[in-house]
């Protein structure tokens, strides 16, 4: 199983296991986190949006929440989602996907 076929299959089982999960979506266009958000919002309520990698570090370090899944832009200014991945424990995030 290629590493897309496994986080598209991972997804799917925890869409199936629960029905709240929680997405932390990742965009400097507002235009794309509305799209994600429509879409999400028919099975989840729990969504949050941030505009940049850096605003998505400061989010995992407070430890205030955790995620189930993480959309994130790979094109960000400050942060983009490659930098992201660097800059936060790798064995909190093991999946990565590149297009």
């Amino acid at each position: 199983m290629s590493g897309k076929e496994a986080s598209s299959s991972r997804s799917v089982e925890i869409i199936e296991a629960k029905r709240s999960f929680s997405v932390l979506i990742v965009d400097d266009d507002c235009l794309i986190r509305r799209i994600h958000r429509a879409l999400l919002s028919k099975f989840t309520k729990e969504i949050q949006e941030v505009e940049n990698g850096q605003q998505a570090v400061d989010l995992h370090r407070s430890g205030a929440t955790s995620f189930d899944i993480i959309l994130m832009d790979q094109d960000m200014p400050i942060m983009n989602g490659l930098e992201f991945y660097h800059e936060v424990d790798k064995k909190a995030f093991p999946f990565t996907e590149r297009c």
